[in-house]
């Protein structure tokens, strides 16, 4: 499957935030201990390849106050830098920040609304999007389009684990995945640890479908019941690269974004899917 671009966000918006089910399906408020009058939120965690924090499409003038820092429960901040090219603003912070990160540190980056964790480790720098790929980095991209305001907690992986690190996490309200086996083979992938975050823990979870026509509701990730299951549909300016993708999901959504790069700091490229 190539991994699909989801925009289903926009119905779970800033009003979720605090917000929980309890046993009758009455919804209650949560209370915060404090929040300084801090506006209300919606924190989204995208689970893919990485995410390039040095992009200007996520930099924001926005100061996060400390008490949500604290709640992200974060390990580490990294100051990046801000002056020259990706790759020498990455070689100046490896020592500072990249080089230190642990699979068990949630990272904070000022000037940005983005924490990140890689629970499963293992790869070659931890947090940054893959070298070849970028896919997290435009998911991501293709998150804030969809609602400027969100607070981003990324998690690396493509694991169980990565889904139960963005389930469990206690200020998470939005779980999105674009991967699964190609075709929506249905075979056992992801559903047992996003059942748990939705039916268990009270998150939300989309679910982008396969990027063929195959069923979606065969998908282990777009598929059941407790998930919402996206879609996509070709554009006038995506040369038909598909008519229409993952039949019979929750919703569909656009095929085609301009979303950005993953490797340098400003640029962008036109990419279609159901992520």
């Amino acid at each position: 499957m190539q991994r699909p671009l989801l925009l289903a966000l926009l119905m779970v918006s800033a009003s979720l935030a605090g917000c929980f089910g309890d046993d009758e399906g009455e919804i209650v408020e949560a209370t915060p201990e404090s929040n300084d009058g801090f506006r209300p939120y919606t924190v989204i965690a995208p689970i893919d390849t990485g995410i390039n924090p040095y992009h200007d499409h996520f930099q924001t003038d926005e100061i996060l106050p400390d008490w949500f820092i604290e709640a992200m429960l974060t390990t580490i901040i990294c100051n990046l830098t801000q002056e020259g090219s990706y790759q020498e603003r990455v070689d100046a912070d490896r020592e500072s920040c990249w080089d230190i990160i642990t699979a068990s540190d949630i990272v904070y980056f000022p000037g940005t609304r983005i924490f990140a964790q890689s629970p499963d480790g293992g790869t070659p720098t931890m947090i940054l999007d893959d070298p070849n790929d970028g896919h997290g980095t435009a998911v991501t991209g293709a998150v804030l389009d969809a609602d400027p305001d969100a607070i981003i907690f990324f998690v690396e992986g493509f694991s169980e684990n990565a889904v139960t690190t963005a389930g469990t996490h206690p200020m998470v309200d939005v779980i999105t995945t674009s991967f699964g086996a190609p075709g929506s083979v249905p075979v056992p992938g992801i559903e047992d640890a996003t059942k748990i975050a939705v039916v268990d823990n009270h998150k939300i979870h989309t679910g982008a479908a396969d990027n063929s026509p195959s069923p979606a509701v065969q998908d282990a990730t777009a598929g059941p019941p407790w998930s919402i299951g996206v879609s996509g549909y070709a554009e006038g300016d995506d040369d038909q690269k598909e008519t229409m993708s993952g039949s019979y999901p929750d919703m569909a959504s656009d095929w085609t974004q301009v979303l950005p790069n993953h490797d340098d700091i400003d640029g962008y490229h036109e990419s279609s899917g159901t992520s």
